[in-house]
């Protein structure tokens, strides 16, 4: 039975790891808003406000990058399910 619920929880891994990703990147604008609303220094000509500014795009470019790969990942998951379906049978590891 253990082996059983392993090899299950390797099968639904993807879906989860898919999951998880997808909650942290609808998070991270929302907390990246969050902080560009509280901190007033963003507003002013100065180092750190451009830091902060740099800090902000970094992770505006991290979230299209984790998109990217999310997107990417649900292809290579939608083309294993269509291979396993239409050969009803495990399908070769892409």
């Amino acid at each position: 039975m253990n082996s059983r619920m392993r090899q299950r929880a390797k099968a639904h891994m993807p879906m989860v790891l898919l999951t998880l990703l997808s909650i942290i990147q609808a998070l991270a604008p929302e907390l990246t808003w969050e902080h560009i609303r509280e901190q007033p220094y963003l507003l002013e000509l100065t180092l750190t406000a451009a830091l902060g500014w740099l800090q902000i795009a970094t992770t505006l470019l991290g979230i299209l990058l984790a998109a990217a790969a999310i997107s990417y990942q649900i292809f290579l998951n939608a083309r294993y399910w269509q291979q396993a379906m239409a050969l009803d049978d495990e399908p070769d590891p892409i």
